[in-house]
């Protein structure tokens, strides 16, 4: 197993996260201080009258990247391939866990489930939103053309955060 020990030792993750309010929530989208985010109908559905919108972003970064594809056996490739997918899903993981205890000490719920751009009707072209708001940059991510983040394995999301004394009714 020194391919997965060595896969695991290239990912270094890095995440940040923002709070949005949000002013007015339609059917399609939310309008907040940042301009109206299109989120897609099936996920403002879930919104239960949320007040606020979380986004997260996170990457393991390129080295485990440069593993995969430089690599001359496949298994070796195939493993820095899942070992960088779970680095980062579990990165993103943290970073919601993170997020939750702060929101909670200001009185405030995160929802249990996020969603990402390009899943469901959630267009991928909301990434150069998180690539501004969040400052990817600065990670060590870039945005291709057609909305894609690079490196490969990073991650954003978002999930609608409610007051506490509104989830208790």
């Amino acid at each position: 197993m020194q391919s997965s020990r060595s896969a695991f030792e290239l990912c270094v993750p890095r995440g940040r996260f923002a709070v949005l309010k949000i002013d007015d929530l339609t059917t399609g989208g939310a309008d907040t201080p940042d301009g109206f985010l299109a989120l897609g109908q099936k996920f403002c559905a879930m919104s239960k009258n949320a007040a606020y919108l979380w986004c997260g972003a996170v990457t393991v970064g390129e080295p485990v990247i440069r593993r995969r594809d430089g690599s001359d056996r496949i298994s070796d490739s195939a493993v820095a391939d899942a070992v960088g997918s779970e680095c980062a899903d579990a990165a993103m993981d943290v970073l919601f866990s993170i997020a939750r205890a702060e929101l909670l000490r200001q009185g405030m719920v995160l929802d249990e489930h996020r969603y990402s751009p390009g899943y469901g009707d959630m267009p991928l072209s909301l990434q150069t939103f998180f690539y501004q708001k969040l400052n990817m940059a600065e990670m060590g991510i870039t945005l291709t053309g057609n909305c894609f983040l690079l490196p490969e394995k990073s991650v954003t999301a978002f999930a609608f955060i409610h007051n506490l004394q509104e989830n208790q009714q």
